[in-house]
């Protein structure tokens, strides 16, 4: 025996909607936690183990569904545990020849095997700009928290740098 179950949206006890259907079958879901952010201003030096002060969510194309990033410690905190989706774009060189990020789940960095961290690198040829990238996916518990850490002395333009993410599910 198969059902059929015919909804046009899903919605909590207290009337908020979750998930709606449309009349061509594409599902919306309008509350699912998603941020891009950028950081503000132009060339900035960093630190090793300085955080990137991803400070921006509004304007232009930036925004941050739910509230869940935070501009002022420049840290994503996971709603509900689930599988996460993250990318990182960073404009970085200036004057340096090598320049290294990494994310950092709850302040200790993302591993993969061993002690072989996650990492973003600006080449170590000579000191061109250049846009460094990574996309990731993380199995987060409620209340983690990840932020993006210089890993060497770095330099970033900071409004051409930007850090996003996603429930996925």
């Amino acid at each position: 025996m198969s059902s059929v179950l015919k909804v046009d949206a899903i919605q909590n006890t207290a009337g908020t909607s979750a998930l709606t259907i449309d009349s061509s079958g594409r599902v919306l879901k309008p509350v699912i936690p998603s941020f891009m952010v950028s950081a503000a201003g132009t060339w900035a030096s960093l630190s090793n183990g300085d955080a990137i002060s991803f400070n921006t969510d509004s304007g232009n194309q930036l925004f941050n569904n739910g509230n869940h990033f935070n501009t002022s410690s420049y840290a994503f905190v996971a709603p509900v545990a689930g599988l996460y989706s993250f990318s990182v774009q960073i404009y970085t060189a200036q004057s340096d020849t090598v320049n290294a990020f990494a994310p950092y789940l709850n302040g200790t960095i993302v591993k993969l095997q061993g002690a072989t961290g996650l990492y973003l690198q600006h080449g170590e040829d000579a000191a061109f700009d250049e846009t460094t990238s990574l996309t990731f996916l993380l199995n987060l518990s409620a209340s983690d928290s990840i932020k993006v850490h210089a890993i060497t002395g770095s330099d970033i333009y900071g409004s051409a740098c930007m850090f996003c993410g996603h429930l996925v599910g």
